[in-house]
């Protein structure tokens, strides 16, 4: 025996219903990823943050977000490459930069490698 269902299910109700819970989502996602970091609990701050980026992955196009970790990731990339000795600690560009334009040449200011790394320098 077939029984029907009683409720009608309006599916732009539910899609609707389904886009905010995902913005809730992602909003939650960012909160609880800035409160782990805050805290040292880095692997935390991971799960959190790959979270914020499949709920934004999961949103319609026009109401996706620039990543709110880019900078985060921008900085430790920075950290990490001036660990490693590939900036030059004069004037921040990468060893290979300086290398091509000269700027390791002890007798070049750091104004002029400024100048050089800027491509405001004609001599």
């Amino acid at each position: 025996m077939k029984t029907e269902s009683k409720y009608i299910i309006n599916p732009d109700l539910v899609a609707q219903e389904t886009y905010l819970n995902l913005i809730f989502q992602r909003d939650q996602a960012r909160i609880k990823a800035d409160d782990s970091l805050a805290r040292y609990k880095f692997e935390m701050f991971g799960y959190w943050a790959s979270s914020w980026v499949k709920f934004n992955q999961l949103v319609p196009k026009h109401k996706r977000l620039a990543n709110p970790f880019a900078n985060y990731v921008k900085l430790a990339r920075k950290f990490r490459d001036v660990e490693q000795g590939n900036f030059c600690n004069v004037c921040g560009l990468t060893i290979q930069s300086c290398k091509e334009i000269g700027v390791h040449k002890p007798n070049i200011s750091n104004v002029k490698a400024a100048a050089i790394a800027a491509g405001l320098w004609a001599g």
